[in-house]
């Protein structure tokens, strides 16, 4: 089973757009939502996100997960 927060994490930062606004809605820090983020794709064996230092994007796995 996943863990419920790191699927939080993931969902706030696809639908927000991004780690640090995602870490602003949640109220916690810009490397637990990274942490917890990557810990889901390692679970999962899957990369979820594209991340660049200006944008983030779901992979194809990622989109699936999110729906």
């Amino acid at each position: 089973m996943h863990d419920l927060n790191a699927l939080r994490a993931f969902l706030a930062v696809v639908e927000s757009g991004s780690f640090s606004q995602a870490a602003r809605l949640l109220n916690c820090a810009n490397s637990s939502i990274s942490r917890q983020v990557g810990q889901l794709e390692q679970q999962l064996g899957q990369t979820l996100l594209i991340r660049s230092t200006r944008s983030v994007a779901t992979t194809d796995a990622g989109a699936e997960l999110f729906e």
